[in-house]
This record gives structure tokens, sequence and C-alpha cells, in this order.
């Protein structure tokens, strides 16, 4: 997601790409124990490059932004971690699923497979959707997902919006042109609708 960052960078904006342990070898609480401690290297070193550890926004794209919606949406786990929750401004989740309990998946189906990659049982699917963690103080969300995206990114998308609106909490949705891949290669272009709305958010 590097590609993002000459973009933001430009418009005075710190932007620090991470990692994290990858599926099936790893479940998805050793990803977001990666995205948390990620955070809070961020809140303790980004003073050195020019950045605020008070105006944190996270986001990704895909698994990524799975990942760091729940990172944003974990205010114990952050205080844990000695990043205050009020920090964490605004999440940019872009073609993420949000939702990834998948009642009705089909054996084959990416729904199942993604159960079967990052969970250690199906009854984790709550624990490890983001839209189970909403509550009223959650940080503002800025939902993006592609015209031509998975029904599931689509669906879970719709849903967190409807979850942010009965909690209260900002939020806002873009469809943006393209599809799942596309929609995120776009974003290295200044001039993208999502990167402009993000430079606009993350200036005011």
């Amino acid at each position: 997601m590097g590609l993002m960052a000459p973009a933001l960078a430009d418009a005075g904006i710190a932007f620090v790409s991470v990692s994290y342990r990858l599926a099936p070898e790893h479940k998805w609480q050793a990803m977001l124990d990666d995205c948390l401690d990620a955070v809070a290297w961020v809140a303790q070193n980004i003073h050195r490059y020019g950045g605020n550890a008070a105006r944190i926004a996270l986001g990704g794209h895909s698994a990524g932004g799975h990942l760091m919606a729940l990172a944003a949406l974990s205010a114990q786990r952050l205080q844990e971690q000695g990043v205050p929750p009020a920090s964490i401004v605004a999440c940019l989740p872009l073609c993420a699923p949000l939702d990834i309990r998948y009642p009705d998946r089909q054996p084959g189906s990416g729904e199942e497979r993604t159960h079967q990659m990052i969970l250690d049982n199906t009854s984790e699917a709550g624990a490890a959707s983001p839209i189970c963690h909403v509550r009223p103080d959650s940080p503002f969300m800025l939902l993006a997902y592609a015209r031509d995206d998975l029904p599931r990114i689509i669906n879970g998308s719709r849903a967190m919006a409807a979850e942010l609106d009965r909690h209260g909490v900002a939020h806002e949705t873009m469809v943006l042109d393209g599809n799942h891949f596309s929609a995120a290669l776009a974003v290295a272009d200044e001039g993208s609708e999502w990167t402009r709305r993000v430079i606009r958010l993350l200036r005011s």
C-alpha cells in the first residue's frame, strides 16, 4: 500500500505502511496484535517524522482494512498499548470485509475460505467482525467500496453504515468506480476521489 504514500505525503500527511503475520499459518488474533503493535509504534514515534500522535487515522485495503477497522474499534486494546482511543480520529477501510459472520456461506465459497483461513473456528466470526465492535464513541469512519466489488464487501459496508447509524457514529460512504483491485490502485493518483476526500478529512 506504499503506492498511497506520495499523494498523501505531498499533502503534508505522514503515511506509515505496515504489515502483519499472514494466514493460514497465523489467525486473525495474531494479525490484529501486529496491527495494534504498529499503532503503538506510531503513537510513540511519529513525532520524529513530523507527525501528530494525537491525530491518527487507521485504514487499509481489503484484509488490511478489516484488521485496521478492528484496531480502531478496539478501545480497550488501544488503551493497553498506551494509545488513547481519542487519538484515533478516523478509520478509512477501503474495499474491506467489515462483517465476516457469513451465516449463509456455501462450500467452496470465498466466505467459507475466509473462515478456514483466518479463524480457529466459526464461533470467532463475530469477534473478528468490525461491525460487532461499534460503540457510540467509535471514531469517524469513511466506508469505501467499488461499484463492482465483491458482494460480501458491498453488503458488509452497507451493514456497517446501518450499525454506525444505530449508534450515532459519524460516517460517510463512498462508492468508487472499478472493482475490488482497481479501486485500490486508483488511490495512487492524487486526483482520485478517495484520495482527495481523505486529504480534506485529515486536514480538517
